[in-house]
C-alpha cells in the first residue's frame, strides 16, 4: 500500500488529475491549489491543464481575477494563433471582466494592454492601458513583459 501511495505521489500528473489526490480541502484551499497547478502547468507548457485549472477556479469562484485574467490571455493566444475571432472575443471579454473586478490589479492591464496593441487601430487603447498599468506599480516580471511594448510605445515605465 505505501508503494502506491508513493507511486501516485511522484508519478506525472495528467490534464484533469489533481495533484492534492483524494484530499478533501476547504474552498479557498481548493482555489489556491488549483491555481498552484496551473501556475506550473503554465510553466511546463502544459497550457491545456493550466486552463482547465484556471477553469475550474472560475467554476468555483467567477470572480476570481488571476484566474480571469489567465484564461482571458490564454484563450485570446489560441484564438490569435488559430485565427479564431470568437476565441478571440471570449479572451477580451475575459480580460474585461477582470478588470472590472480589480481595476487596480496590473495584472489584467498589463494582458489588455497587450491584447490591445496586438490589434489594429487600437494603439490609443493600449497605451491607455499601459500608462494605467505603469500607475498602479507594477512588479518587477510584470515590467520586464511590458518594456518591449513600452518601448515601442515610446512610454517610460519609471513615470
Amino acid at each position: 500500500a505505501l508503494g502506491s501511495v508513493l507511486w501516485s505521489a511522484v508519478s506525472p500528473r495528467q490534464a484533469g488529475n489533481s495533484i492534492t489526490g483524494s484530499i478533501s480541502l476547504g474552498h479557498a484551499q481548493q482555489i489556491t491549489q488549483l491555481l498552484s497547478e496551473a501556475e506550473a502547468d503554465t510553466a511546463d507548457g502544459n497550457v491545456t491543464a493550466a486552463l482547465y485549472a484556471y477553469q475550474r477556479v472560475l467554476a468555483l469562484d467567477a470572480n476570481n481575477v488571476s484566474a480571469l485574467t489567465q484564461v482571458g490571455w490564454l484563450d485570446f493566444s489560441a484564438g490569435s494563433s488559430d485565427h479564431n475571432a470568437t476565441t478571440v472575443k471570449v479572451g477580451i471579454g475575459y480580460l474585461q471582466r477582470a478588470i472590472s473586478l480589480a481595476p487596480r490589479n496590473p495584472a489584467p492591464r498589463l494582458y489588455y494592454a497587450i491584447v490591445a496593441d496586438s490589434i489594429p487601430g487600437n494603439r490609443s487603447v493600449a497605451t491607455h492601458q499601459f500608462e494605467v498599468f505603469l500607475r498602479l506599480k507594477p512588479s518587477p516580471a510584470q515590467l520586464a513583459i511590458a518594456k518591449p511594448f513600452l518601448v515601442a510605445l515610446h512610454l517610460n515605465a519609471s513615470s
